[in-house]
């Protein structure tokens, strides 16, 4: 019984963990479609997302932070 428990909370916690990346992600996509600013900050419902250079910080509600390196930002020229 307290193996099966430990594999449930396990795949709660992973997908968890994946629906999160996900919805980072999405956020991350906005803001490349929105083409933001370097330092430009987007706010959504479930966190935000903040241009960094090249990078895109999306933190979620959370606290939990993702760093995406967007290659499309090197080669732009709107900076």
């Amino acid at each position: 019984m307290t193996g099966q428990l430990m594999y449930y909370y396990g795949s709660a916690v992973s997908n968890s963990n994946i629906v999160q990346q996900n919805e980072a992600q999405a956020m991350k996509n906005m803001a490349i479609a929105n083409d933001i600013k370097n330092g430009q900050q987007f706010e959504f419902n479930l966190g935000q997302a903040k241009r960094k250079g090249q990078k895109c910080i999306v933190t979620l509600k959370n606290q939990r932070n993702f760093d995406f390196f967007v290659e499309e930002w090197q080669t732009s020229k709107k900076n």
